[in-house]
């Protein structure tokens, strides 16, 4: 049986991880994206189960914020374009595009 050969859990990332990217695929590159409401999530497409003749559906996993568990949903490619997600081919990537913040202490009077 198929459940014999996986973990449970699986672990996505880290088999997304171990293959080569292919150009021509969105699979195995992580994104940075923002909703309406302003919220920032980041991720990693981890799969590409079907496309139609009018679009490509690909399966997200968005990660949890500060150990959260994250969660998996399907995204049709006009919507990540729409929501201007960006894309990374890696996790150092990802995380070095983050804007840092510097605040200027402030004299005091």
């Amino acid at each position: 049986m198929i459940e014999d050969e996986l973990e449970f859990p699986r672990d996505r990332d880290k088999d997304i991880a171990e293959r080569p990217l292919d150009p021509l695929s969105l699979v195995g590159s992580y994104f940075r994206g923002r909703n309406d409401d302003g919220f920032d999530y980041e991720g990693l497409v981890v799969g590409q189960p079907f496309a139609t003749t009018t679009t490509s559906y690909y399966l997200v996993e968005f990660f949890g914020k500060r150990g959260a568990l994250g969660f998996q949903m399907l995204k049709t490619i006009d919507e990540m374009i729409g929501n201007g997600w960006t894309f990374f081919d890696t996790e150092a990537w990802l995380s070095a595009s983050v804007e840092q913040v510097r605040v200027e202490p402030t004299a005091s009077e």
